[in-house]
């Protein structure tokens, strides 16, 4: 009935089997899932966007997710996410509108109950990867159509890297 829908499943087998811990298919939300990291078998960050964007959190191994931000503007995205410990995470995205182009970047202290956003005007994040609490590495669109390398180091803010 949705557009987009959707789905967690877990396994503690393998993979032999499978069990549905998120079930967001034809409930209205019209959402699809982007990213998930589990820092352990029972801590785990979601993101969804679609009509929406969301950050999820399960303490109990998907039994309950609770919405940690909730975002309504459909130009809103959450592409990635990675915990760094159980209490420091990160999540990339942005907002892809003309009015307002920018990558976002949404970080943790507090294993996901709180997010703080950071922007960077001009660049859309697409990919990121979160090597330790001091340095990361971001792939950006530019609002015109090209591509730049956006790194961190040290607790500071994320800067852009021209390629």
């Amino acid at each position: 009935e949705n557009c987009f829908s959707a789905m967690i499943a877990k396994t503690t087998d393998c993979g032999k089997t499978w069990t549905t811990v998120y079930d967001n298919i034809n409930k209205g939300d019209n959402i699809y899932p982007n990213g998930i990291h589990c820092i352990t078998d029972d801590h785990c960050v979601a993101v969804v966007e679609g009509d929406s964007c969301r950050i999820l959190l399960t303490l109990d191994g998907g039994k309950t997710w609770t919405e940690q931000m909730h975002d309504t503007d459909k130009a809103c995205s959450l592409v990635s996410v990675r915990m760094l410990s159980k209490t420091e995470g990160w999540i990339s995205g942005g907002h892809m509108s003309y009015a307002d182009f920018e990558g976002r970047f949404w970080h943790t202290l507090d294993g996901g109950k709180t997010w703080k956003k950071e922007a960077i005007k001009g660049l859309y994040t697409f990919s990121f990867d979160m090597t330790s609490a001091q340095s990361g590495y971001a792939v950006a669109l530019t609002e015109a159509s090209g591509v730049q390398l956006i790194g961190y180091r040290d607790n500071k803010t994320m800067v852009s890297v021209t390629l």
